[in-house]
């Protein structure tokens, strides 16, 4: 099973892989409009102190919201987050097939 998250940066078009090259987790598009993501970087340890708490905050995603399509932008509207800041906010996506 191969699995990829890969961020680009739309000016340069650089590409990364944020998550490391075998990061955990899914996303599931449901028939009622809903979007649900959960990803995880690979080799994440359990954090004991408040640096390695927030190294592990910056090694996820989590989020959830009514999605739509407008040509090739996946937009959601998210309404929970592991990241406040993005609660009521759209976060858009490009996809291809």
């Amino acid at each position: 099973e191969t699995r990829l998250f890969q961020t680009e940066d739309i000016q340069t078009k650089q590409r990364s892989n944020v998550y490391g090259e075998q990061p955990k987790g899914y996303a599931a598009i449901t028939p009622a409009g809903r979007l649900f993501a959960f990803v995880t970087a690979n080799g994440r340890k359990p954090p004991k102190a408040p640096e390695e708490q927030a190294a592990a905050f910056r090694s996820m995603i989590a989020y959830t919201g009514k999605y739509r399509l407008e040509g090739n932008k996946f937009i959601t509207t998210v309404d929970a987050a592991w990241n406040e800041e993005w609660v009521g906010a759209e976060q858009i996506r490009f996809w291809r097939l």
